[in-house]
């Protein structure tokens, strides 16, 4: 996912993900550091699943959020020390990179912190939606989107199908409390993917990171409080 405005023209030096195939391609050197680039993104999205084996109360209370906060900072401000393994261009504002990708996730838990679950759902489907979208609508995005020629079929398709049960599971796992079923979990889990993706595709000036983690985080609020008791009764 892009984390910062991109102009709408192509430019093969700033944006290697609007390249065409067939179209001299980004070169390895290139390629390789968007894959390097991608592969910090996706880690913190391990998180959640690391929270499984960590002692958290339900609803949080506010020492649980205060050792959430102090970890995401001490995150954000790693990330800005080691900015030259990610960084994609010297032109690219990497702190407001690294804020715009760890705080709006961090907000959903701070607003919702008896329903952690949506936070972790935030932060799958922004962290591997986003790298699956990047690299295969890098390696393989032929076929362009018809309100975006910045973005592709494939890219689209890759964002929904990584996110979706990477969500679920994120979900399921946080929100067992005694037990969730796995219906319910898939709901709350492929909804906001195929949301957030869609969201992330169109062309807009507002921040890609903003912008699928509000899809994403109104879309699990909804699903959860509204579809759920509809289609699960």
């Amino acid at each position: 996912m892009r984390l910062f405005h991109r102009s709408t023209t192509v430019n093969p030096s700033l944006d290697i993900s609007q390249e065409r195939p067939g179209d001299s391609h980004a070169d390895g050197h290139e390629l390789w550091v968007e894959l390097r680039r991608k592969r910090a993104h996706v880690l913190p999205g391990f998180l959640p699943f690391v929270m499984w084996f960590v002692y958290h109360e339900d609803p949080l209370p506010l020492w649980n959020l205060a050792v959430v906060v102090a970890v995401v900072a001490v995150m954000i401000l790693g990330a800005m020390r080691y900015w030259h393994f990610a960084k994609r261009t010297e032109g690219e504002d990497w702190r407001r990179t690294c804020l715009t990708y760890s705080i709006p996730p961090l907000l959903v838990l701070l607003l919702f912190p008896a329903n952690a679950e949506y936070a972790a759902v935030v932060f799958t489907v922004l962290t591997f939606g986003d790298s699956a979208a990047a690299i295969c609508g890098q390696l393989f995005g032929a076929r362009r989107l018809p309100w975006n020629e910045g973005k592709s079929w494939v890219g689209l398709a890759a964002f929904v199908l990584a996110a979706a049960p990477v969500a679920t599971v994120a979900f399921w796992g946080e929100a067992r409390n005694p037990e969730v079923p796995w219906r319910v979990a898939l709901i709350c889990g492929i909804v906001p993917a195929v949301v957030a993706g869609l969201c992330e595709s169109v062309r807009q000036r507002l921040d890609d990171s903003i912008r699928v983690c509000l899809a994403a985080a109104g879309t699990v609020v909804v699903a959860d409080r509204v579809l759920v008791p509809w289609l699960v009764a």
